[in-house]
C-alpha cells in the first residue's frame, strides 16, 4: 500500500493496491483521496484488491476448465466415441453451443513465427481461439472450438442452412482476423492471414461432421507445404494432387516409386540441386524460365541439368519423365520419406 505525495501544502492521501498474484499483475485499485480515514480506507482497499484477484482467478479457472471440456468433447467426436447424434448434441449444449441445422467442421493451424518458443505459440493459439469464438458470437453463429496439437485447433460451426457455407465461413474468418489484428475496421487488409484453414464436409449432426476435422488436419498439413496460398480456406479439392499424395505418405508402393525416381539424386546431390530441380519442373522444363528464376547463366544451367539427369538416369526433355520425377518430389514435400531422408 502506497500513499500519494503532498501537493500545494495539502495532504491528499492517495492509496493504491495491486490486483493479481506474484508475477501476474493485472492492474491496481486506487483511492485518489482517502481523506482522514486513511487507515480504514487502506484496510478496505486491500480487501477489495484481494476480492478482485480471487474473482479474476476463479473466472480464469472456470474458463480454462470449460475450454478443457470442449477440447475433450471434440477429441471424443474425432475418435468416434460419440456416434449417437442426440447425446452428442446434449453434451455440446451443456458446453454452450446451440443446436443448428448444419454443422461445418474446420481446422485452424497458425503460421510459424521464426524463433518463437512453445510458450509464445501457446499464447498465440489461445488468442486466435478466443478471436474465433468472439467472432462467432458477434455473427450469432453457434460454435464449439477446442485445441488439437500445439499451434492448431478445431472448430465445429453451426449454420442455418447449407446454401451459403463459404460466405458465412469467410465472414467469420475475416472478422476473427480483424479481432486478432486489433479489432478495428481499419485493420490492414493487405497483411497476410496468420493461419491456414482446412475445411471438411458439412453434415446435419455433430457426430456426422466430426470426421471432417480429420480431413481438415490433413488439408492444413498439405497447404503448409505450398509456397503460394491465395485462399482464405482450403478444401480437399483445392489441394488437388498434393492432397492425394499426402494421403499416400505412408504407402510402401509410393515410397518405392519415389525411391526409384529420386533415390540416386538424393544420394548424389545436396539440397541446392533438389531445389533447382523443383524450379525446373515448375517451369515445365523451360530452360530460359528456370535460368531466370535460379539466376544462373546458360552454361551453369546446362551443366546442372546434365548432373541431375545423370543422377536420375532419365532425360528431363521427356514430358513423362518430368511428370514422374515431379510427382515423386511433391510426395517428398508433403511428408514422404525415402531412405530416412525427408
Amino acid at each position: 500500500m502506497r500513499a500519494g505525495r503532498v501537493v500545494g501544502g495539502l495532504q491528499p492521501v492517495r492509496l493504491q493496491t495491486p490486483v493479481g498474484v506474484s508475477g501476474r499483475r493485472w492492474g491496481r485499485l486506487v483511492v485518489p483521496d482517502a481523506g482522514c480515514g486513511t487507515e480504514s480506507a487502506a484496510h478496505v482497499l486491500e480487501r477489495a484488491g484481494q476480492a478482485v484477484t480471487l474473482a479474476r482467478m476463479a473466472a480464469q479457472d472456470r474458463r480454462d476448465l470449460l475450454q478443457q471440456a470442449r477440447t475433450g468433447f471434440i477429441q471424443e467426436l474425432m475418435d468416434g466415441a460419440l456416434t449417437d447424434p442426440r447425446p452428442a448434441l446434449a453434451r455440446a449444449e451443456a458446453l454452450g453451443m446451440r443446436s443448428a441445422p448444419v454443422y461445418l467442421p474446420f481446422v485452424v493451424q497458425l503460421e510459424p513465427v521464426p524463433g518463437e518458443d512453445p510458450t509464445g505459440l501457446q499464447l498465440r493459439e489461445r488468442a486466435a481461439l478466443d478471436a474465433m469464438s468472439a467472432a462467432a458470437r458477434t455473427l450469432r453463429l453457434p460454435a464449439l472450438a477446442g485445441g488439437l496439437r500445439s499451434g492448431s485447433f478445431a472448430v465445429l460451426l453451426g449454420l442455418g442452412s447449407a446454401d451459403d457455407v463459404d460466405g458465412r465461413l469467410g465472414d467469420l474468418l475475416e472478422r476473427a482476423g480483424r479481432l486478432l489484428d486489433g479489432g478495428g475496421e481499419g485493420a490492414d487488409e493487405e497483411r497476410p492471414v496468420p493461419w491456414i484453414v482446412g475445411v471438411g464436409p458439412a453434415a446435419d449432426s455433430l457426430s456426422g461432421a466430426a470426421p471432417g476435422l480429420e480431413e481438415g488436419v490433413r488439408i492444413v498439413e498439405v497447404v503448409a507445404t505450398m509456397e503460394v496460398r491465395r485462399r482464405p480456406f482450403y478444401r480437399f479439392a483445392d489441394v488437388r494432387l498434393r492432397g492425394v499424395l499426402s494421403a499416400l505418405r505412408e504407402d510402401p508402393r509410393m515410397r518405392a516409386f519415389a525411391g526409384a525416381e529420386l533415390g540416386g539424386l538424393i544420394a548424389a546431390e545436396g539440397p541446392e540441386v533438389i531445389g533447382f530441380l523443383r524450379v525446373l519442373l515448375e517451369s515445365g522444363g523451360n530452360k530460359a524460365a528456370a535460368a531466370r528464376r535460379s539466376h544462373l547463366s546458360r552454361p551453369a544451367l546446362y551443366a546442372r541439368i546434365a548432373r541431375i539427369e545423370s543422377a536420375l538416369g532419365v532425360s528431363l526433355e521427356d514430358a513423362e519423365s518430368r511428370l514422374a520425377v515431379h510427382v515423386a518430389l511433391l510426395w517428398l514435400e508433403v511428408g514422404g520419406r525415402v531412405d530416412g531422408s525427408r
